[in-house]
């Protein structure tokens, strides 16, 4: 019988679709006494134990629990343990079907693998590519700059020798690591929190005169939707990429100083995959405001550019879309906005 691990497990797909065994399970139930009348004390211990084995045995540091469909069996044995197996595996979805046995309860629970977070190359790393004067006297707000191809985007600037200032709206630990990462190689790194929904007046009140903005704000990309244009879910992408974009483009072209805009669009308005319908929608939205946009903010200079799939945290667990490393296509872009 496998005891919990002090630390989770880290498996990939094909070992994680392999995975078998019996887990012991821990007396719980003394601390849900509603739950322990009306299921018992052993199927108590075994729903936590549900969760234990996905997230700490199998995969493990990388699983998304999705589902669970048990039923209460008293005979299902053993009584203190929860035997487990993958029954069923799709390496297309990253999805693995478990099936679950002891405690009083058996079934199937769901789980995704995902693949290891993306590591982005270092600002030295970016220094073999750049020239440290490059972008001498830029100075560059990077909206969504804690990761992904905003990252990217600060670190060759800040290898550059640009002044960069970096935006997160929930990562800040990764925006901190980011600056560390900039200024521990020489270069220079601002933080900041901010909400693209937000009026962004309040939020970069105290900041500097920017010159360049990067607008890599962005939401949950991939989202399941069995219609065939959901509402709901344009929305959410539109207020990122069409009303987040307008507003804060208006605000800096406001404070009178001609600023230089680079917006990311995709390839996916041409190409797209299945159930990206209302991404691609917003999306091409952006282009029109990019095209339009000069006409009404005589300060404001888009660069926009259709990006192919490139590697980031959210593409990484997709191996139906080819991801290509990101430094070279942003290497460009940095380029074209300082010429």
């Amino acid at each position: 019988m496998i005891d919990i691990p002090s630390e989770p497990s880290s498996l990939d797909f094909e070992e994680a679709a392999k995975a078998a065994g019996t887990m012991r399970v821990l007396a719980i139930a003394s601390g849900f006494p509603a739950l322990r009348r009306t299921i018992g004390d052993a199927a108590v211990s075994g729903l936590a134990g549900l969760s234990t084995i996905v997230g700490m045995i199998t995969p493990g540091l990388h699983s998304i629990l999705a589902g669970l469909d048990v039923t209460f069996d008293e005979l299902a044995t053993p009584a203190y343990g929860m035997a487990f197996k993958v029954e069923r595996a799709r390496p297309d979805v990253r999805l693995l079907d478990i099936a679950v046995r002891g405690c009083g309860l058996r079934g199937t629970v769901r789980t995704f693998v995902r693949s290891p977070p993306v590591t982005q190359p270092t600002t030295q790393d970016m220094r073999a590519f750049v020239g440290m004067a490059d972008f001498e006297g830029r100075n560059v707000l990077i909206i969504g700059g804690s990761r992904g191809l905003g990252e990217l985007a600060a670190k060759a600037l800040a290898a550059g020798g640009a002044n960069v200032t970096i935006t997160y709206r929930v990562g800040q630990a990764e925006a901190e690591a980011v600056q560390a990462d900039i200024v521990g190689s020489g270069g220079r790194c601002e933080i900041l929190h901010y909400d693209a929904l937000q009026d962004p007046a309040s939020q970069l009140r105290d900041a500097q005169d920017f010159d360049q903005l990067y607008y890599f704000a962005t939401n949950k990309i991939f989202v399941r939707t069995e219609e065939a244009f959901d509402t709901a879910i344009f929305q959410r992408f539109y207020e990122v990429y069409v009303e987040g974009f307008a507003r804060i483009c208006t605000y800096l072209s406001g404070r009178g100083q001609g600023v230089r805009v680079f917006y990311p669009s995709s390839v996916a308005v041409t190409d797209r995959p299945q159930s990206m319908t209302e991404y691609a929608m917003a999306k091409a939205a952006g282009e029109i405001l990019c095209a339009d946009i000069g006409r009404f903010l005589p300060h404001v200079d888009t660069v926009m550019r259709r990006l192919p799939r490139l590697l980031t945290d959210q593409t990484a667990g997709t191996p139906w879309i080819e991801t290509p490393s990101g430094m070279d296509a942003i290497l460009d872009i940095v380029r074209e906005m300082s010429r």
